[in-house]
């Protein structure tokens, strides 16, 4: 029992880090969108960068633990 849970919860990890590598490339598209439009430097870009930022974050930790888990 203990060994068939092992490849689940890798799996809810590799589904996490599908999610945020989707929202990294939403975030992208958005800040490539505002430098296409001149990248004001405004509260709205400092958020977006911010988000992009622990997204990026996130990503790296959880691919860690992926590579543990494996």
């Amino acid at each position: 029992m203990f060994c068939k849970s092992i490849p689940i919860k890798s799996n809810n990890i590799r589904q996490e880090l599908q999610e945020i590598n989707n929202s990294i490339e939403v975030m992208r598209e958005k800040l490539n969108k505002l430098v296409g439009e001149g990248l004001k430097s405004d509260k709205r870009t400092i958020e977006i960068s911010q988000q992009l930022d622990i997204l990026i974050r996130d990503y790296y930790l959880k691919s860690i633990k992926i590579n543990k888990n494996d």
